[in-house]
């Protein structure tokens, strides 16, 4: 049974507070700041009536690094600070996101019979990533470096998801 984190806005704020302890609103971001740039995220997933572990996931996916972001603000080693500020399953989302190859996932996204990369909080993240567990969409990040992994959608070397539009440069 996971721990009581108490509401869903209780986390949000616990959650904010460690963004800003480790400077994401000083940290610039396509679109502003990545502290402005979770926000849309979690407002993105409201406005979608997302769960709540989703939006706080939202909230904090950049806090381990992307593909697409490679700087952390915490390292995984520390993964249980996080956890007790947003609770269990955000906190694996927040994992197997920052686990998963732009290269090897872009491309499935949307693609009818893709495996999908949803994972139960006993099995969330790719061999390797420190938890036991396998997700088909997810692989280990390759060096974030290399073309192979730049995501198809970069557009005047501001990354964006495929479902941004590349004008604004905001997810």
């Amino acid at each position: 049974m996971e721990p009581d984190t108490g509401t869903p806005d209780d986390a949000a704020e616990r959650a904010l507070a460690l963004l800003r302890e480790y400077g994401a609103q000083t940290m610039a971001h396509p679109g502003g700041t990545l502290l402005a740039h979770l926000r849309r995220v979690q407002d993105r997933l409201a406005l979608w009536q997302a769960r709540p572990a989703l939006r706080l996931a939202g909230l904090c996916h950049a806090f381990y690094g992307t593909d697409g972001f490679p700087g952390a603000l915490l390292p995984v080693t520390r993964r249980a600070e996080l956890e007790a500020a947003i609770g269990a399953e955000a906190e694996s989302i927040v994992h197997l996101y920052a686990s998963c190859d732009r290269a090897a996932t872009y491309p499935d996204l949307g693609r009818p019979g893709a495996p999908s990369a949803t994972a139960s909080p006993a099995s969330p993240t790719c061999p390797g990533h420190g938890r036991a567990g396998t997700s088909p969409n997810c692989r280990p990040r390759t060096n974030s470096t290399s073309p192979a992994s730049t995501p198809p959608s970069v557009t005047g070397g501001a990354p964006t998801c495929s479902r941004c539009s590349p004008a604004s440069g905001r997810c």
